[in-house]
């Protein structure tokens, strides 16, 4: 959770710990890493923070333009838990530039089986033009589909 915490924002302000863990109610979590790749020990330390709040303290998650990659997005799929209501990935590089959608897919696989049944909101868009674009709004709107 350390990790988390030095890139976390709340509010605007850097987050503590503490704050992440502890607040009650819905949590909004930016990770501002000024454009740098998101380190998976970050990655990891959201999916801890996910399982340790209950879902009645919801989890929102903007990883707007931060650079997740494949490899993030396949550990954070495979961490969601029923506390994440939202998550917010524009921009952020989940198929490293179009060449590798395992990440994308473990995420559908994840929605499909029912890993965050409150996750109420998935946004993913302005994709780098890659061929893979097309294959990943096909997998993402399906899995859209999915969510109540």
């Amino acid at each position: 959770l350390q990790a988390l915490a030095e890139g976390a924002l709340v509010g605007g302000k850097k987050a503590t710990i503490e704050q992440l863990v502890n607040s009650e109610g819905p949590l909004t979590l930016k990770i501002d890493l000024k454009g740098k790749r998101v380190p998976l020990g970050v990655v990891h330390g959201l999916c801890a923070l996910m399982w340790a709040r209950s879902k009645d303290a919801p989890l929102h998650v903007d990883l707007i333009t931060c650079k997740v990659g494949a490899e993030g997005l396949s550990a954070l799929a495979r961490g969601l838990s029923p506390a994440l209501a939202s998550l917010t990935l524009d921009e952020s590089d989940i198929t490293n530039k179009g060449g590798n959608l395992t990440g994308v897919r473990r995420l559908c696989q994840a929605l499909a089986e029912g890993c965050a049944p409150e996750l109420a909101e998935l946004r993913c868009v302005a994709f780098a033009r890659s061929p893979a674009a097309c294959a990943v709004v096909l997998m993402l709107g399906h899995a859209r589909a999915l969510l109540p």
